[in-house]
């Protein structure tokens, strides 16, 4: 079973072509974008084919508690169940991915676990460290490497020097069924447009609930979020769906719409803070020093803009924004609470044929570094925008350089 959406079919543009037919678009989008793109197809009348493919079963939802430790995990592929074997459907059940039950410090049960695909978070929600010690007895909380067999982390705290009581080796001040070890540290990446036909795109506008969630569940960043967590040495991460079809002109109406949606995911994210269900790490006086970090791509700049406005309404500060392919990219500014921001995308002095025509690239008004895609990748009007082409060459930018992704920090200051 699949859904398979067509971006492009090969065709040969008149001014008379319906735009859905040139790039399975909407058939209303505004008459100034089509004659944009007409100009473009004029001088390059044969698009490429471009397919995204999902398979039914791919999406994972996890089932966890109170610590968010994922017990069970099911996908979005139902199995039916016919009970007197009639030919005829009594009802589904969950297709199962995978079942863990835990040690206190999160060693996995012998004879209570399941795994049929090697899923790869677990204890707490972290991204299992199976390679050397086996499964389920090393996980990665981003700062420090932990071993659940002896309840200790791999290294020492440093913060330690504020709890001379404690070891500086210990895991949840020794009470792991009642607390978690935050991180401190929280990388939120916002996606922008998934493709879709019209009627899907309404259907969203109408359902969306403009809420943050754990993992890729929408499958949109094809491993690039994980490239990000690795290079910031970071897997506390939270995710925001900016995802806007219906408001996708390149004006400043859909832009502050996008904003304005993002301003809702920005109060939930703060909800959630402020439940415990993220967990930032406080100073001794209950003062949250978190060190938060922001992804975007595309139309899902405008909706982390609004995002980044509700934390600083909250007194949280943003380390820095990574902005890949920003659609619209002058539609706003960068908030002032933001340490660190950088858009990444089509280099001005390349051929137009290279250039990015799915959210053509000016500069964001007060962006602090700029990074253009370098000679030896691929280049052109899709390439220029794809999320997981960014891969191909932002993690090999050096320290010193502008769009150096750096190792996260600690406490951050906010901009005077």
């Amino acid at each position: 079973e699949q859904l398979q959406l067509v971006v492009a079919e090969p065709v040969y543009v008149t001014p008379d072509t319906p735009w859905e037919d040139v790039w399975g678009l909407p058939a209303y989008t505004p008459i100034s974008m089509r004659d944009y793109h007409w100009s473009w197809y004029k001088k390059r009348p044969s698009v490429p084919v471009s397919t995204y493919k999902q398979e039914i079963g791919d999406k994972r939802y996890e089932l966890a508690n109170h610590l968010g430790n994922v017990h069970v995990v099911v996908s979005d592929k139902k199995l039916a169940i016919d009970n007197n074997n009639d030919g005829i459907i009594d009802g589904y059940i969950s297709n199962l991915v995978s079942a863990n039950d835990y040690f206190a410090h999160g060693s996995i049960k012998m004879g209570r676990s399941f795994n049929s695909s090697s899923y790869l978070y677990s204890f707490n929600g972290k991204l299992k460290d199976d390679e050397i010690k086996g499964e389920g007895n090393s996980y990665d909380f981003g700062a420090r490497i932990f071993d659940s067999r002896l309840g200790r982390w791999m290294s020492r705290d440093p913060l330690a020097n504020k709890y001379p009581d404690l070891s500086p080796y210990n895991f949840t001040s020794n009470s792991p069924i009642s607390a978690i070890d935050p991180d401190g540290k929280l990388i939120i990446f916002v996606n922008g447009y998934r493709l879709a036909y019209p009627v899907e795109n309404i259907h969203r506008e109408i359902t969306r609930d403009d809420k943050v969630f754990k993992g890729d569940k929408l499958g949109y960043w094809g491993g690039m979020d994980e490239k990000f967590k690795k290079a910031i040495g970071d897997h506390n991460s939270i995710y925001a769906d900016g995802d806007a079809p219906t408001l996708t002109k390149g004006n400043q109406t859909g832009f502050d719409a996008r904003v304005e949606h993002g301003r809702q995911a920005g109060l939930d994210l703060i909800a959630k803070i402020n439940s415990g269900e993220v967990v930032l790490k406080k100073d001794d006086n209950g003062k949250i020093i978190e060190s938060i970090k922001v992804v975007s791509h595309s139309m899902g700049y405008a909706y982390s803009l609004g995002m980044i406005k509700e934390l600083k309404a909250a007194g949280l500060n943003v380390e820095v924004q990574y902005n890949l392919a920003p659609e619209n990219p002058t539609g706003g500014n960068i908030p002032s609470n933001v340490k660190r921001s950088i858009q990444y995308g089509s280099g001005k002095k390349d051929a137009w044929y290279k250039q990015d025509m799915i959210a053509p690239q000016n500069d964001i008004k007060n962006v602090d570094e700029n990074a253009y895609i370098p000679d030896g990748v691929p280049k052109g009007p899709y390439d220029s925008h794809s999320v997981t082409n960014f891969g191909k060459w932002i993690f090999k930018i050096k320290k010193g350089q502008e769009g150096f992704v750096a190792p996260r920090k600690d406490v951050v200051e906010p901009k005077k």
